[in-house]
């Protein structure tokens, strides 16, 4: 899948043109930026192309809150939205697109009417949790990864490897060993 296109199980390809230009233009001005904590031990910057992720899992508490401190004032100049999770900071580039908005426009693209049970989601940050909320609300299941969650009604799994067999039982498939 090239930047911006989803290819539908159809084949039929969709592009947000709309949004791409002013994508482009916040990417322009963001980007580089971004490129000044790059070198930060225990810093991971990792290019979505709608959001950037800037793990800091592996950083010191004194090189988290620096990072923080510096996204917080890009923020302020850029019109970018800051989101946080526990072991990241999502930047959206254009603050409408996030993922609830992806999981609405992805439904509404494959014609699907969500029915309760017929929605699984997984995440662990606040991006995750509107989407989380919003499966919910259809009726259908939340997984939050992590031990603290950001909204009641989620399944809580301790950790990624958990996410796997969590995923097989729901679809009914046997969870291997």
């Amino acid at each position: 899948m090239s930047e911006g296109l989803w290819l539908l199980p159809c084949g039929e390809r969709r592009t947000a043109d709309n949004k791409t230009q002013r994508l482009q233009h916040v990417r322009s001005a963001v980007m580089p930026e971004l490129d000044r904590i790059r070198g930060v031990t225990g810093i991971d910057v990792e290019d979505k192309h709608w959001s950037v992720a800037v793990h800091v899992r592996q950083a010191t508490p004194d090189a988290r809150s620096r990072v923080h401190a510096f996204l917080e004032a890009l923020i302020r100049t850029t019109g970018i939205r800051l989101l946080r999770g526990p072991e990241v900071f999502e930047i959206q580039f254009l603050p409408e697109i996030d993922k609830l908005f992806g999981a609405v426009v992805l439904c509404e693209m494959l014609r699907h009417v969500p029915v309760p049970g017929s929605l699984v989601y997984a995440g662990d940050d606040e991006n995750d949790a509107m989407a989380m909320e919003w499966v919910i609300r259809k009726g259908g299941v939340a997984l939050f990864v992590g031990r603290e969650p950001l909204i009641p009604g989620v399944r809580i799994l301790e950790g990624p490897s958990a996410l796997v067999p969590e995923v097989r039982r729901l679809a009914g498939l046997p969870v291997k060993g």
